[in-house]
């Protein structure tokens, strides 16, 4: 999405995308995201990543659609990481009807009730530490009619163009 940059909003949104795309890249234990974290987080760094590397996996093993992101490092956002922005911003304040509606559109159907408590986690934890989440101005409809089946995957877009 063209005039839509990460640094818009904010630390915490910027911490938990960075970490998002280089989980999903299977750049999640690389050293300078891992001291990243602990300098976020102090001792809970390991926590907040392992928490975001298991939202990752969730989206990969249960989503029924892809997920667009762009590469770590880009500046750019995609649509689906404003929907995932968006999405833990609702959880960290306390909005579970738009968090829901935000993680049944990443998934492209309903998740299971497990997946809120990933989220939350995450939220919580951002909200410990003061790293608020910034949520972009991003609406989701949510239908009853179910997508057609599509192979879970993550996709990452060479210079963050959705």
């Amino acid at each position: 999405m063209d005039g839509v940059f990460l640094p818009d909003f904010g630390l915490g949104t910027g911490i938990a995308v960075w970490g998002f795309r280089a989980c999903a890249s299977g750049h999640g234990k690389c050293p300078p995201v891992a001291r990243g974290f602990d300098e976020a987080f102090g001792e809970r760094g390991p926590e907040a990543l392992a928490d975001i590397m298991q939202l990752v996996r969730i989206f990969g093993s249960a989503g029924r659609r892809q997920i667009s992101i762009a590469m770590p490092g880009c500046g750019r956002m995609t649509a689906d990481e404003l929907s995932m922005a968006a999405m833990l911003a609702a959880a960290q304040a306390g909005h579970s009807d738009e968090r829901d509606a935000h993680a049944t559109w990443l998934f492209g159907c309903r998740p299971q009730p497990h997946v809120g408590d990933v989220v939350d986690r995450i939220a919580q934890l951002f909200a410990e530490y003061e790293l608020q989440m910034d949520r972009p101005d991003v609406t989701v409809e949510v239908l009853d009619t179910p997508l057609a089946h599509v192979p879970p995957a993550l996709v990452a877009l060479e210079g963050g163009r959705a």
